[in-house]
């Protein structure tokens, strides 16, 4: 199987492709990934033995040019690959900006296509743009995503995936202290959909008495100007605040705080906030994505984008945090019987097995 993947640096879509390619190479599989330049992907495939070609991917900003320059990357790629003696069975795009690129790919190669679709702001329209409903097979990660996508004109054949977590997303974590935290980690972007401006405001409608209204709050990226002004930054006390930026290791991050807070108001999985729990981390989280398959306690859960029930979340946390540990140990157990990657490769190979051969 080829996989495309444009971006290379390590980010929710890549990891989960790299954990799909690398179980199916585990398992027998001979699993190729293309990506637009070298990165965090490029390096993980080569250290886990998978395949890697780099190769600039078109982006002519005229209609013509783009289809024109699919073509011609499509050819000189399909010439690359049987140059080395590669001949894939299949081309799968890692999401709908992937599925032109795609097909152009597997026409090239004369093999079937298909594409995996995650990114929760398509709309119908990306998806008849993109042309996802011609390729062979669709996949749309999580459930809600799945009934989006199949009520898309063309979509009604899109089939069921999730994204694996692997065994060392649930080594053992550093236990959590009894005292309640000083800082939390804050998942997401300055996005909107991301919510943060949600949890600020939340915050802001605490007692100043409130435990949680001390919090120092450490956020996953780093926004600009604009987007701390849209944020309400400016109004919230920066001395609680810092900003982390980009890490090519999730895991190390996550294992250095006992609380994480997930207010996004839109996913299609959750993948960041599933990996906090995996890693025994409490997790505050929004009723997004899958996150309810694994984390049971409504203490901890609050429905997207509703800052008043955010807030009473998290004024009520100190006095049940002592509590947290056999929570967290039940969600991690649901997690690994639940989404675990040996389940997400089955899913995808079923489907796969569906598509046709070309003669």
């Amino acid at each position: 199987m080829l996989f495309l993947q444009r971006r290379a640096g390590r980010a929710g879509a890549q990891t989960c492709l790299f954990r799909l390619a690398r179980a199916d190479r585990l398992d027998g599989g001979r699993p190729f990934v293309v990506t637009a330049g070298a990165g965090w992907l490029t390096e993980a495939c080569a250290a886990a033995g998978i395949p890697v070609e780099t190769l600039p991917f078109p982006s002519s900003r005229s209609l013509a040019g783009r289809l024109w320059g699919i073509r011609l990357w499509a050819w000189r790629l399909a010439a690359r690959l049987r140059q080395f003696g590669w001949a894939p069975t299949i081309v799968i795009g890692n999401d709908h900006q992937e599925s032109l690129l795609t097909r152009a790919l597997a026409t090239a190669l004369g093999v079937p296509s298909g594409v995996i679709l995650r990114s929760s702001g398509m709309t119908g329209r990306d998806f008849v743009k993109y042309g996802c409903g011609r390729h062979d097979v669709v996949f749309a990660i999580g459930e809600d995503f799945l009934g989006r996508v199949r009520a898309f004109p063309g979509g009604e054949k899109a089939r069921p995936l999730f994204d694996g977590l692997a065994d060392e997303d649930f080594i053992k974590a550093p236990p959590l202290s009894s005292a309640f935290p000083e800082c939390a980690l804050v998942l997401g972007t300055p996005h909107p959909d991301k919510g943060w401006g949600d949890l600020l405001r939340a915050l802001d409608r605490l007692p100043a008495e409130a435990p949680v209204r001390h919090l120092r709050l450490d956020f996953t990226a780093v926004p600009s100007d604009v987007e701390r002004a849209g944020l309400g930054l400016d109004r919230f006390d920066l001395s609680l605040c810092r900003f982390l930026g980009h890490t090519d290791d999730f895991a190390s991050r996550l294992a250095g705080y006992d609380l994480v807070i997930n207010a996004s108001r839109r996913e299609t999985f959750g993948m960041a906030a599933l990996e906090a729990l995996a890693a025994g981390r409490v997790l505050i989280s929004s009723r997004t994505g899958v996150i309810e398959r694994g984390l049971e306690e409504p203490r901890l859960l609050f429905r997207p984008a509703d800052v008043e029930e955010l807030a009473s979340v998290l004024a009520d946390l100190p006095a049940i945090w002592e509590a947290m540990p056999p929570v967290i140990d039940a969600a991690r157990w649901r997690l690994a019987e639940t989404f675990g990657i040996a389940g997400a490769l089955s899913l995808f190979r079923a489907g796969v097995a569906l598509a046709p051969r070309r003669s």
